[in-house]
């Protein structure tokens, strides 16, 4: 049983930063516009964009 929990949160782990990692790229491709939108700026943005997946 510890090991299907390991594999569980090993599993839900990978999947966080997948979309943290697809989050970043979608908000890379966001006009200024769209970035207006939600409150950020294209520094703000491309700030977090380059963040590597495995940073908060």
């Amino acid at each position: 049983m510890l090991a299907i929990e390991f594999l569980r949160q090993l599993l839900a782990l990978f999947k966080r930063l997948r979309q943290r990692s697809r989050s970043r790229r979608q908000l890379a491709q966001l006009d200024d516009c769209a970035l207006k939108d939600i409150g950020l700026s294209r520094r703000s943005a491309v700030t977090e964009a380059s963040k590597p997946f495995w940073q908060p």
